[in-house]
């Protein structure tokens, strides 16, 4: 569920095999308005990619439907994790004290960093268990 569509997606869409493309359906729907209706559908994710607006509030918004659509033990990825001008970090402590586990990926210092230093961030859509 995309508000908006990059050029560049076309692009990536036509380089994935038509097995992938098979069992993924593009939306160009208001985010929120998508989810909620995925979840009046009784739809059921096994991942999510959460890559909209970068604020917290944001986030942590997309984040609590996606909870609700996305199978138990099934992954949340939020890109855009260490981004400058966002406060997706903040998000993501809220998140971690909420009980998930959050594992950040390309967000080491050194090496190759492949995503421009913007970061991801894994979730598995489970609780931790004291």
């Amino acid at each position: 569920m995309d508000g908006y569509v990059l050029p560049e997606r076309e692009t990536l869409w036509a380089a994935l095999p038509a097995a992938v493309q098979r069992v993924i359906e593009p939306r160009q729907v208001d985010v929120f308005d998508g989810l909620q209706t995925a979840l009046d559908r009784g739809e059921t994710f096994h991942a999510a990619l959460l890559d909209t607006e970068h604020t917290a509030e944001h986030v942590l918004k997309e984040f609590a439907l996606a909870t609700q659509l996305v199978c138990p033990g099934g992954l949340i990825l939020i890109h855009d994790a260490i981004l400058e001008t966002g406060t997706v970090e903040r998000a993501l402590g809220e998140i971690s004290r909420q009980g998930y586990g959050v594992v950040r990926l390309w967000t080491a210092e050194g090496g190759d960093r492949p995503d421009a230093g913007l970061g991801l961030a894994v979730i598995e859509n489970r609780r931790r268990t004291v």
